[in-house]
């Protein structure tokens, strides 16, 4: 009985298939929607670098400048023979005094015309005999061409700081200093016997390039 239906039934279906051969078949999609899981997709991250610009370094050539030498005084003492400002120059010149001569003194000029600001001298030991002073200009170291003022009188056992006058009538021309003379202070004793002594003290002359 079992083998006559399952006869039955693979004929029931060939006899199907050979029926429908060749005929379209109609599928049935179910309507559920169906959920697909994609990947969320990240931009990528782009890493863009400025290109490197070299820009020729322009050289300047600069003439090298030489410091000024710029000198410095350390304490209230100068030791320079002249000070100069703003182009005008004051020469200071200071000498023991000479001796065993009537020549005590001798002290030259600058080698550019100037003017006798102070001539001095001062003689710190007392002569034992009166003293006769001159102070003068000269082409030489050994005379007094021109008195600067009148002679001076020292009394014997007296000291004594002479000044020269170089303003008023007493001075006059005798203080313009032609280049390369002499400011000079000679001496003389009431005595033989002194003129041979050492003097002791010392002179000053001072120049102004105007």
């Amino acid at each position: 009985m079992k083998t006559t239906l399952i006869t039955t039934g693979i004929v029931a279906a060939l006899l199907l298939g050979v029926v429908n051969f060749g005929k379209p078949v109609t599928v049935e999609v179910s309507p559920t929607p169906v959920n697909v899981n994609v990947p969320e997709q990240k931009a990528p991250v782009v890493n863009v670098q400025a290109p490197e610009v070299r820009v020729p370094a322009t050289v300047v050539n600069v003439p090298k400048q030489d410091a000024p030498t710029l000198g410095a005084v350390s304490g209230p003492d100068f030791f320079g023979d002249y000070f100069a400002v703003n182009g005008v120059r004051t020469h200071y010149n200071q000498r023991g005094l000479n001796k065993a001569t009537t020549t005590v003194c001798s002290i030259k000029s600058p080698n550019a015309t100037s003017s006798l600001v102070a001539g001095a001298i001062r003689f710190s030991v007392a002569s034992t005999s009166a003293t006769f002073v001159e102070l003068a200009r000269a082409t030489t170291p050994y005379a007094t061409t021109t008195l600067i003022g009148t002679a001076y009188n020292i009394a014997a056992g007296a000291q004594a700081t002479i000044v020269a006058s170089t303003t008023g009538s007493a001075a006059g021309e005798a203080t313009i200093f032609p280049p390369n003379t002499y400011f000079n202070v000679k001496v003389a004793w009431a005595t033989a016997a002194t003129s041979a002594s050492v003097p002791s003290g010392n002179c000053i002359a001072n120049f102004l390039n105007i």
